[in-house]
């Protein structure tokens, strides 16, 4: 027999006890509840990943192109093309873990339902094998009351002297009596103990189908929520993977980048020349002229700043006797 069983390890001594019965049903709320947790996760996770993912494509379209030459250009734009393959990956993270969600959320309402259905079916059940259970106890009692009550007028009338005719009667009406009371009440309680042994096997049978219900659905729960897990843990894992590779295919862009290249490749798109500006020397105003020329040019000056010192003072004078008048 194998001692891991529901059907087998969760029966109660007292026929009105529930503590097997209530460790299932807290069983299945607790898993319920793992898994309603679990559902909030992954749909949090779903927004975080979505919402990064558009973070990312954003961030894209805000990404200007630079004039750059060279391998820095093309790593520039690796960064960029990667970045929205990333957002792509985080995109598809989300809708992978939106899916796990609606896993959980199809597991945890036929928990709900199935659950329901089988708790309420068995606790009808047990509640009629408890009530004849208790019908029993009583018409039991009162049986075993009645047989006393007879078997004491019994004794009575068989150790008793009657004193008339008429009292002896009377003894055995009433020991008659007892008589019947007995029967009826035996009748009675042996009723009773057919319907509840009755009432007792179809509980049985119920709490039998109980515990394989509940035992199958824990190991569905168990089965959907590893599942779940380990399906969430390869997104996880299979993102660090779609990085690294982004990663890797910028970094392939940038091994390439060789300064003195880069150096060169721009001198050689945008070279203006190579010969720089002559320097600006000091030219004498008179130098390279002849001595006569240079004689007259000086006489002329000469002569000009005389005559411009002669009109002045004349102008003066005639400026100041106009003020005078």
């Amino acid at each position: 027999m194998d001692t891991y069983r529901f059907s087998e390890s969760f029966w109660d001594c007292d026929l009105i006890g529930t503590s097997g019965f209530d460790t299932l049903v807290r069983r299945l709320k607790d898993g319920r509840k793992l898994c309603k947790d679990m559902e909030e996760y992954y749909r949090q996770r779903s927004k975080i990943e979505g919402q990064y993912a558009k973070e990312l494509q954003k961030l894209t379209k805000n990404m200007e192109q630079r004039e750059e030459n060279g391998v820095l250009e093309e790593s520039w734009n690796a960064i960029r093309t990667q970045t929205e393959s990333l957002s792509h990956h985080h995109d598809t993270a989300s809708n992978y873990f939106s899916a796990l969600m609606s896993d959980l959320e199809r597991l945890n309402d036929n928990l709900k339902i199935r659950g329901k259905q089988i708790e309420d079916r068995t606790t009808k059940s047990h509640n009629m094998a408890k009530g004849y259970f208790n019908k029993h106890n009583n018409l039991k009692k009162t049986y075993e009351q009645k047989c006393m009550d007879y078997g004491t007028i019994q004794n009575d009338n068989k150790y008793s002297d009657p004193v008339d005719q008429k009292t002896a009667q009377k003894q055995k009406t009433k020991e008659a009596k007892a008589k019947d009371e007995m029967e009826k009440a035996d009748c009675q309680y042996r009723i009773t103990v057919d319907a509840l042994q009755s009432a007792q096997k179809t509980w049985e049978e119920d709490m039998e189908n109980a515990c394989q219900v509940y035992q199958d659905l824990d190991v569905e729960r168990i089965e959907v929520i590893r599942d779940v897990m380990w399906k969430g843990t390869n997104v996880d894992s299979q993102m660090c993977v779609d990085h690294d590779m982004c990663s890797e295919y910028i970094r392939k862009h940038l091994e390439k980048c060789i300064i003195s290249t880069e150096i060169r490749t721009f001198v050689e798109r945008a070279r203006v020349g190579h010969r720089r500006p002559a320097m600006t020397d000091y030219q004498n105003y008179f130098k390279g002229m002849s001595p006569n020329l240079n004689r007259k040019r000086f006489h002329q000056g000469t002569a000009g700043r005389k005559r411009l010192s002669t009109d002045t003072s004349q102008s003066n004078e005639e400026s100041i006797y106009q003020t005078v008048k």
